[in-house]
């Protein structure tokens, strides 16, 4: 049997179909929802809510473009990786920019998770009606939950090593991670666990007294229709951390793994 010959650049593989498929439904939804993008953000003064509307944007297309980039129009990371024996130095200088990426990636991915945290909180915020007291009991909840998730993030996203794989294999950075790391999700979960019962509690208790939703309408109506993502919000960092806790898969797909 003839030895499998190395990937090149543009080699389709399958990090790089899920990565189309996510730039696409990205761009699909982008274009769908542009008439009230620009009613409602670009046509109206600045404001908090406009500031932070535009740095989610950035930072979302950003990772999209430089994960798409990556892995469907520059070189394959498999091939990237593997070590011939005339050529150790620059296998290892593919591994280190390798390492550079996987840190970058999850650093923006973590800005994105926090930026989203804060719409959230908005939305419970505006349900209570602007309740002080719910303001600053979710505000502390999560500075706690930024200062919690760095440091487990500084303290095991480092302990992290990129392996060497052979030619034939398909995919993005593989590496292998301690099953400690799965506890950085710890504290978002409590935190995402927090604003979805505070969400369900008070649209229960105003539907019981009023029949309705209480408060603005707008607000009402985001708050109403946005029942289902708290919970499957929940549910997707919940199996983030049971993937990382239970799985006994050691060796894994790194930057390939689904989002």
């Amino acid at each position: 049997m003839a030895a499998a010959e190395p990937l090149v650049a543009g080699t389709p593989t399958p990090s790089a179909y899920l990565q189309i498929a996510c730039t696409a439904w990205y761009v699909y939804d982008w274009i769908l929802t542009l008439n009230d993008e620009v009613e409602y953000i670009w046509q109206r003064r600045w404001s908090f809510s406009k500031g932070l509307f535009l740095l989610i944007r950035v930072t979302t297309v950003s990772v999209l473009a430089a994960e798409t980039a990556q892995y469907v129009f520059l070189e394959n990371l498999s091939e990237a990786q593997y070590v011939r024996s005339d050529a150790s130095s620059l296998a290892h200088t593919r591994l280190n920019r390798c390492n550079i990426f996987s840190w970058a990636l999850a650093i923006a991915t973590a800005v994105i998770v926090f930026e989203i945290d804060i719409v959230l909180q908005i939305r419970v915020w505006i349900l209570y009606q602007k309740s002080l007291q719910i303001l600053l009991w979710n505000g502390v909840l999560f500075v706690l939950n930024v200062l919690c998730a760095v440091v487990l993030f500084l303290e095991l996203y480092s302990k992290e090593q990129f392996v060497e794989v052979p030619p034939w294999i398909q995919g993005a950075c593989y590496d292998v991670r301690p099953k400690a790391l799965g506890t950085i999700w710890a504290a978002p979960l409590c935190f995402e666990i927090n604003l979805t019962v505070l969400m369900v509690y008070k649209v229960t208790r105003d539907h019981r007294l009023h029949g309705r939703l209480d408060g603005p309408s707008l607000a009402s109506t985001l708050v109403r229709d946005s029942v289902l993502y708290f919970v499957l919000l929940v549910a997707v960092v919940g199996l983030n951390l049971f993937f990382w806790a239970e799985t006994d898969l050691k060796v894994t797909l790194g930057d390939s793994a689904v989002k």
